[in-house]
């Protein structure tokens, strides 16, 4: 599968993570499974807070994104977009 196919399965938020790139992607999904709970909520509410936030906590689990690619995935509901890249990730 190709990373046109994930995008066009994510639907609008394809755009989404269309910015954040596809490595970004697949370094999110392969973490967010590993993941317990509280690490996902305290991922929340650092999108919540906004991207330097956001910037920072994921940097804290290996995962580095750009301060423009956070503000964009800040602007989203992380648990959401997340829900998008698990459902559709066979896709990529």
């Amino acid at each position: 599968m190709s990373w046109d196919e994930f995008a066009a399965c994510a639907g609008q938020d394809g755009e989404i993570l269309a910015q954040l790139g596809e490595d970004t992607v697949r370094d999110l999904a392969n973490k967010w499974d590993s993941l317990s709970d509280t690490a996902k909520a305290a991922l929340g509410v650092a999108a919540r807070w906004g991207g330097e936030w956001l910037v920072g906590a994921l940097a804290a689990i290996g995962i580095a994104i750009t301060d423009a690619a956070a503000v964009v995935l800040a602007g989203a509901s992380l648990g959401a977009v997340m829900a998008v890249i698990m459902d559709c990730y066979d896709k990529l």
